[in-house]
């Protein structure tokens, strides 16, 4: 601010506090605050007597306000600044000694300054009547409305300080937060949000549940916040392709897949490519974003996507009970010591994941054998990992990491001393009291045991000691254990003027206000007005308390619950060994345990219905992969599919067809919630011919899981037709048909598939590349004509499915050579008739249809399911219509009625059902 020194008259800041008539609260406050600050310039020019120390102590305020973390500090400081600065701009003649010119410019810079205290003193009052989210929309409303807003700085300093001192940013609506990160991206006053923003991205615990639990409503809108926010994270920061960034896309895309209930093969490529080849281009815009429904996101992703093209030789690799290394066109995983075979055992695209051991594994067609070779695999890997000990590196500052409590010193009492125990980092430290909790105890051995093993945060590492925390992790639980509104005894351990700090009975600190009748040391019962994610309990004092507690006790009951719960989470034992030297691998760059085990999720997206040699495969690499880098938890939970799948062949091998004992299959689903449709599946076909079930297979009848209904559908005619056996022999075997174990995806190898005779929906094409009887001359735009129209004839009539791959005659010839042509896999051939639809018939078209493929032998078919449409649809100026085996143009009257017909339908379109192929249950030729 702009001032001069001469000739004003000099106030004291004494005298300028009681003319202002500051006193209570906010004199008592600044008192203490400016006490504090004893070498502040404006002091020394008050002392020589210059009377422009006004101006050097409201830019002292402004500079302070900037740095407060209190709320209530920051109020009472802020309501003194506005003050003074209304003081001098129109209440005192101090600024009329100035020459018109200076006088004009400090005038106009304190008017600003006080317009942006109002703006501030605004976000404290929306605070207060705990109206932030109505605030916030509003704000976001009108600005996306017009594009303008009326006094655009004063509110987005509001906005600011709102985000600064609100307790209740959680509750703030993800749609809403992301509409916000995008204004503020091109905005200085709001770097605060996107500080926030990065907070809130750094604070989500990664598929801790969402891999577990069952995928309910309540589940998949909890994914759908994850893909707003991480959606906004990669159109925020084009950074480097680091590990992270390949992690966090990836992570995007499968929460896409799954949140889409697994409707586009593009979508998991994307997911797969992001993390294999750190795939970076950008197939979505904000706008699709600020819009964002799973299905037209999904579309924008169809339509932009684009292949992968690989770069690079380099190798990566992660040591554990194993070796994991991962090139740019394979992974393999390996034993310690030396191996002789190697097993490819899946595949995603030209990416290929083999094992090695004594014994090949993978390529058997006997059920039983290849399970014998994979449990023989796991030996093998167990031994040899017992002979194995990997070299571990001490970790870094912000690391996670699994401690174990090793021992206490009588001289250093608040000091708990841990080594790490984890798979991934080495070292030995300390746990100090401060690290755990502000309660001010004496001693953390009456807190912690020996032995106690929990999850800490390495805050510093030096050459000779570690220190590590637990408060975030404490403060966390607190988070998730209580709410507002619940009450509780407190005991009374620090206070200041404004603000006492309690220690609560379950060992989390609450803050209240100040209460004039109440000493240190003492009691009260509390009860929680505010909690925010981050543990910070703001609570009032209702009562005297019921109870004296030990405030040791109470801290070393929410250190219990955290040890617990974090045995309970990981379900891992520390295995003992015999330590060896581990081969260095210089050309080999590490993997990080996360990399590690988001492959494992995005694998895991692979993984069909079908009772398949992949799909056993795929679990037992799974489990092999988990086994490798010491995840328990996923090792069995990868072992609970493997005994389903084990489960359902011996059920299809014997003669009862019966399942009898499923007592020990049922401890495996009730662990984990995702797999409540395996364990309702063996609950099914255990009631096979057991009539005092069928009330609990009529409710199976009625479930939405089409899969699951399908099964108990069958289970439950065989019961109630128990008196006529072939009958009944004639579903058991239509049910068997449906859940039997097939070797290969590939199974109808060595046969001529027929798909029968076209009708009214169904339509066969040989090719989107060679025109029928082209002699082998490729016209792509030419045929894709003929698709396209076809497409506009099924949208016009009732729906059906278009079979590329089908000759006239009904014999699945294949698509390879359009695949040759094209020099595309299954999704880009998909991507590439996606971006046809889309320019002939717009997105909300290509949103509706479903593309599949299926192996027969070395053919592959393309199915295309497309529903019926609510509007009239024109492809090149032509109404098209699927009538009997043909597609027909549609003029004049028809036209009319066709157009009448539609109208009433409008808003009932759906999305195609799933194509069924030939040889499947429900096709009929």
């Amino acid at each position: 601010m702009n001032y001069d020194k001469k000739e004003q008259r000099f106030i004291s800041l004494q005298a300028l506090l009681e003319e202002l008539e500051i006193a209570g609260e906010d004199r008592e406050c600044l008192d203490r605050f400016l006490a504090k600050h004893e070498e502040a310039e404006y002091k020394t020019l008050i002392e020589d007597g210059v009377p422009s120390w006004i101006f050097s102590f409201l830019e002292f305020l402004k500079s302070s306000l900037a740095e407060l973390e209190s709320v209530d500090y920051y109020s009472k400081i802020l309501n003194v600044y506005a003050c003074v600065l209304r003081w001098l701009i129109e209440e005192s003649d101090f600024l009329c000694e100035l020459d018109a010119i200076r006088r004009n410019d400090v005038r106009m810079q304190g008017e600003q300054y006080l317009n942006e205290c109002l703006a501030a003193r605004e976000a404290l009052q929306v605070i207060k009547l705990s109206d932030e989210q109505n605030y916030i929309r509003s704000t976001l409303n009108k600005l996306e409305k017009s594009g303008f807003l009326f006094r655009k700085n004063q509110r987005l300093i509001t906005l600011s300080t709102i985000f600064r001192f609100s307790p209740r940013l959680a509750r703030l609506s993800v749609r809403d937060l992301v509409r916000l990160v995008y204004h503020a991206k091109d905005e200085a006053l709001l770097k605060n949000i996107l500080d926030y923003f990065e907070h809130r991205i750094g604070a989500i615990s990664w598929d801790e549940d969402y891999f577990y639990e069952e995928k309910t409503n309540e589940v998949l809108e909890g994914l759908k916040n994850l893909i707003w926010l991480l959606g906004a994270y990669l159109l925020l920061y084009k950074r480097e392709i680091t590990e992270e960034y390949k992690i966090i896309r990836a992570r995007f895309f499968r929460y896409l897949y799954i949140a889409g209930k697994q409707s586009s093969d593009i979508v998991r490529s994307n997911a797969f490519n992001s993390l294999w080849f750190g795939q970076s281009t950008n197939v979505f815009s904000w706008n699709d974003l600020l819009h964002f429904s799973v299905p037209d996101l999904i579309d924008a992703i169809i339509i932009n996507s684009s292949e992968v093209n690989p770069v690079g030789d380099d190798y990566y690799g992660f040591e554990g009970r194993g070796t994991l290394t991962i090139g740019k066109d394979l992974l393999i995983l390996s034993p310690y010591g030396k191996v002789s075979k190697e097993s490819e055992v899946f595949r995603v695209g030209n990416v290929s994941f083999l094992v090695q051991g004594k014994k090949r594994v993978g390529d058997g067609s006997d059920f039983t054998e290849l399970v014998s070779a994979w449990k023989s695999l796991f030996s093998e890997y167990v031994e040899k990992t017992r002979k194995k000990a990997f070299q571990k590196q001490r970790p870094p500052v912000g690391a996670k990491v699994k401690i174990k409590i090793k021992g206490f010193l009588p001289s250093a009492k608040l000091l708990a001393f841990a080594n790490i125990v984890d798979e991934e980092y080495t070292g030995d430290g300390a746990l100090h009291v401060s690290n755990v909790t502000r309660a001010r105890l004496d001693d953390l051995e009456r807190v912690f045991h020996l032995g106690d093993v929990m999850k800490a945060t390495v805050i510093d590492v030096t050459d000779d000691r570690i220190q590590f925390s637990i408060k975030d992790e404490l403060n966390a639980l607190v988070g998730v254990r209580f709410k507002a509104g619940d009450c509780m005894d407190a005991l009374l351990f620090y206070r200041t003027s404004d603000l006492y700090t309690w220690i609560s009975e379950h060992g989390f600190c609450v803050f209240t206000n100040p209460r004039g009748d109440v000493e240190i040391g003492c009691y009260r019962e509390v009860r929680i007005k505010e909690l925010n994610e981050y543990g910070y309990a703001k609570a009032e004092v209702i009562g005297q308390a019921s109870k004296e507690f030990d405030r040791h006790d109470a801290v070393c009951n929410l250190a219990y619950y955290h040890i617990e719960n974090y045995k309970k989470y990981t379900g891992e034992e520390v295995e003992e060994g015999d330590p060896v030297e581990v081969d260095e691998r210089e050309s080999v760059q590490p993997l990080s345990f996360s990399f590690v085990n988001e492959l494992v999720e995005v694998l895991y997206l692979f993984l069909t219905k079908k009772v398949s040699v992949p799909n056993l495969n795929l679990l037992y690499l799974l489990k092999l992969v988990a086994h490798v880098i010491g995840d328990q938890r996923r090792k069995d939970f990868f072992n609970v599919l493997v005994n389903y799948l084990s489960v359902l062949h011996d059920c299809i091998h014997d003669t009862r067809y019966r399942i009898t004992d499923v007592t020990t299959l049922e401890e495996g689903f009730n662990k984990y919630p995702a797999l409540r449709q395996q364990g309702n599946v063996i609950r099914v076909l255990s009631s096979y011919m057991d009539k005092s079930r069928l009330e609990e297979l009529l409710s199976f009848v009625a479930s939405e899981d089409w899969y699951l209904s399908k099964v108990a559908k069958y289970v439950l005619s065989c019961n109630l037709l128990d008196g006529s056996p072939e009958a009944v022999n004639m579903v058991r075997d239509e049910l068997l048909s449906f859940i039997s174990f097939k070797t290969e995806e590939k199974e109808d190898g060595g046969m001529v598939m027929a798909f029968g005779d076209e009708n009214g929906s169904r339509e066969f094409k040989s090719s989107i590349v060679y025109p029928a009887e082209s002699t082998g001359n490729a016209n792509l735009d030419e045929q894709m004509d003929e698709i396209l129209l076809s497409v506009c004839g099924f949208l016009n009539a009732s729906g059906g499915v278009l079979y590329v791959g089908v000759n006239d005659f009904g014999i699945a010839i294949g698509i390879e050579n359009d695949f040759n042509f094209l020099r595309c896999n299954r999704d880009a051939y998909e991507l590439y008739i996606r971006r046809r639809i889309v320019a002939a018939f717009g997105t909300d078209v290509n949103g509706l249809i479903v593309i599949k493929f299926k192996n027969y032998g070395n053919k592959v078919v393309c199915g295309i399911s497309i529903p019926a449409y609510d509007r009239v649809v024109e492809y090149k100026n032509m109404v098209w219509q699927r009538q009997g085996n043909s597609t027909r143009s549609i003029t004049g009257t028809d036209l009319r009625l066709i157009k009448k017909r539609k109208k009433e339908s409008i808003g009932m379109a759906q999305v195609a059902c799933i194509p069924l192929f030939a040889g499947e249950e429900g096709y009929e030729i």
